[in-house]
């Protein structure tokens, strides 16, 4: 038989300045697959700037993701390999939720500082991996449940208009 899905998208999205100080864009896009149906994926974000140095951002984002044609009909056999597709593969469903605090802008000798401190949470439901079932045996399947969680902290240091400087600590966590 012949491997075919097709997928078809729509988005629309608006944004609202609630206030001087809080900004508001919302969207939702509408995922209509062959296989398995439709989905709508909501997504809001929320600028929110008390004062001029500092500024905090909240998002959360629900996601969709129908599996591609190579996981669910892909061969690849040979003496070193053994790798199928699964046609009974579910589509990931997801959910995000970030936020983030910045304090931008304490200048001392024409050296600008902005310090950015970011959380992050992600579940996947019926991930889609490539699992091993022996030696050289693989097969696409769901994992039920999938999650990361972590934060950042970042330090960005601007030196006049010809030097910037940026440092990073990320501590992700897996939770399977």
């Amino acid at each position: 038989g012949e491997a075919i899905t097709n997928d078809l998208g729509l988005f629309a999205s608006g944004k609202v300045r609630v206030s001087n100080q809080l900004t508001l864009q919302t969207g939702a896009r509408w995922t209509i697959n062959m296989r398995y149906g439709s989905a709508v994926t909501p997504s809001t974000w929320l600028l929110w700037q008390p004062k001029l140095p500092f500024q905090t951002r909240f998002s959360y984002a629900y996601g969709f993701r129908s599996p591609s044609l190579k996981e669910l009909f892909f061969n690849f056999i040979d003496v070193n390999h053994f790798v199928i597709g699964n046609s009974n593969l579910n589509p990931e469903r997801s959910l995000n939720l970030r936020g983030e605090i910045t304090w931008k802008t304490f200048n001392f000798n024409k050296v600008d500082i902005t310090l950015t401190a970011t959380g992050f949470y992600n579940k996947v439901n019926d991930r889609i991996i490539l699992t091993a079932l022996g030696p050289v045996h693989y097969e696409y399947r769901n994992v039920e449940t999938w999650k990361t969680s972590g934060a950042s902290f970042r330090v960005n240091a601007n030196v006049g208009k010809w030097l910037r400087f940026q440092s990073d600590v990320i501590s992700t966590g897996f939770h399977n």
